[in-house]
């Protein structure tokens, strides 16, 4: 895939390494950490007696990780889509700075539009021809009822042209 041909205008970072690449697919969605759930706790987003978020154990799409080794993370318009991608070692960081497990269980974000809203692999079922549906939510209300589909891939994503939150 050239992802130059994709996007109109980009602020492209450098790609990631093949050590970025494995601490994507092998620490970002691993278990919490004690540490980690002792946090959440001292800022009361976990009960006292904590069972951990559960975080899917399933790999990123290969077209994500694609992506990534020809830009990790930057920032990226096709048409009105806007995209802030996350590089590798955002994810984990966002996902439980939102608490996303709690609201949105299977919710992997990636990306921000550029105003509030994720961009988020939906990793609830397995993974059809590799890819998991794209859905966007707002950052200030985390529900899958109020979540918006967008794609069946991420590739599909990345090639709309229409701001489906604004629209």
């Amino acid at each position: 895939m050239n992802w130059g041909n994709v996007f109109e205008i980009k602020q492209k970072q450098a790609p990631a390494t093949d050590d970025q690449i494995l601490y994507l697919q092998k620490e970002t969605l691993k278990p919490l950490t004690s540490e980690e759930i002792a946090g959440a706790i001292s800022m009361q987003l976990l009960p006292l007696d904590p069972v951990p978020w559960e975080l899917p154990q399933k790999p990123f799409p290969q077209s994500y990780v694609d992506f990534l080794r020809w830009s990790n993370g930057g920032s990226f318009v096709h048409g009105e889509r806007e995209f802030d991608m996350f590089d590798t070692h955002s994810i984990r960081e966002y996902l439980l700075a939102y608490q996303l497990p709690a609201y949105m269980k299977g919710a992997i974000p990636f990306a921000f539009n550029g105003g509030g809203v994720f961009y988020l692999f939906d990793m609830r079922r397995e993974p059809i021809k590799g890819e998991y549906p794209i859905f966007m939510a707002d950052s200030g209300s985390l529900d899958w009822e109020d979540a918006l589909h967008v794609a069946d891939s991420f590739i599909s994503a990345c090639r709309g042209t229409t701001d489906l939150w604004y629209a």
